[in-house]
């Protein structure tokens, strides 16, 4: 019975030695590792090719009315009347506002009774030169028509002081006078507006001065204005640069001026060049650092990091080449950020 108790106490010793040994084996031998070789990444890529974009300058510019005119009184007096209504159309010769002096009454009745006088002179001398009378000479003739012209004239200057009347067609501004104020020669009544001859005017660096031509479109947007753009063709172009701010001046007249007023400030753009062509990139895949702007290209299988002297940006989002980049360069238009220089890529043949 002993002997068969030793014997189990034995087995099981091996038993539980075996399992030690195989243990630390295991536990000993190293892992197997797996090599996996680099996943490279796959771009697209486009050729740089000339683009014909326009070639526009930006400026600054404020709306005027050439034909506009201040209406001023020309006698010291009082106001009997304002006939307007700020904001509103008027005719050329309609009645604005008349002015009384302490002698307008007796100064227009004297002229005018001297003009009627004299007109009735000169018809009554044409009519007997009608009839061939010999009492009436054609001397006779010009000279009651000179004086009757002179007389009318004179007649409708004074008047003129005392009936203010509009000088053009246009709109009327407000007004700071009121009726019975006293007002003396030289007071600015209003600002006739003649919206139709609306224009921008402004300014261009002198460099451009050989490209600016007569009939450029332009377009103008006032900063005011919920950003609506009109469109104005250049009409006048100065022959003098202007010495202060070494620029050309110009002005444009507008296509449709409909809603837009004089003394609007706002942006200038004009085409200087329609037919432009110039190497381009889009905006997006254009990064910078310290050493200035640059883009990412496809040369012997891997990204390559080429630095570009820009120019304007396009209002589609295109920059344009001024140096650094040639046509035929194979641009990498795949998100830049997820690319560095030197890094091994293939294109995508989709």
């Amino acid at each position: 019975m002993k002997r068969i108790v030793k014997k189990s106490i034995w087995i099981i010793l091996c038993i539980v030695l075996v399992l030690l040994i195989t243990y630390f084996v295991l536990l000993r031998k190293k892992p197997t590792v797996v090599a996996t070789l680099p996943t490279v990444q796959t771009v697209t890529v486009e050729r740089l090719a000339p683009h014909v974009i326009p070639q526009t300058v930006s400026s600054y510019g404020q709306t005027i009315s050439p034909l506009s005119m201040t209406v001023k009184t020309q006698a010291d007096g009082l106001l009997t009347s304002l006939n307007f209504m700020p904001g509103k159309m008027v005719k050329k010769g309609q009645l604005l506002a008349t002015l009384k002096t302490s002698d307008s009454g007796t100064q227009l009745k004297k002229l005018r009774a001297q003009m009627q006088l004299s007109k009735q002179v000169y018809l009554r001398t044409q009519r007997l030169m009608n009839m061939k009378s010999a009492a009436v000479s054609t001397i006779d003739l010009l000279k009651a028509k000179l004086q009757y012209e002179q007389d009318l004239a004179q007649y409708q200057q004074a008047e003129a002081i005392y009936k203010i009347t509009a000088p053009i067609d246009g709109v009327v501004s407000d007004t700071t006078l009121a009726v019975g104020g006293y007002v003396s020669a030289g007071t600015s009544l209003v600002d006739v507006v003649n919206l139709q001859s609306l224009q921008v005017r402004y300014q261009i660096p002198s460099h451009y001065a050989q490209l600016i031509k007569l009939g450029q479109q332009v377009t103008f947007t006032p900063t005011n204005n919920n950003q609506q753009t009109y469109t104005a063709t250049v009409s006048y172009v100065a022959p003098l640069l202007d010495q202060d701010a070494a620029g050309v001046t110009l002005r444009a007249d507008f296509v449709h001026p409909t809603g837009l007023l004089a003394n609007r400030f706002g942006q200038v753009v004009q085409t200087i060049n329609a037919n432009y062509s110039t190497l381009v990139v889009p905006q997006m895949l254009v990064q910078s650092d310290a050493q200035g702007f640059y883009v990412y290209l496809y040369k012997d299988k891997k990204v390559f990091k080429q630095y570009f002297m820009a120019g304007m940006v396009t209002q589609l989002g295109l920059m344009e080449v001024a140096s650094g980049l040639t046509a035929g360069d194979q641009l990498i238009t795949t998100n830049p950020h997820s690319l560095k220089e030197g890094q091994n890529v293939q294109v995508s043949t989709v």
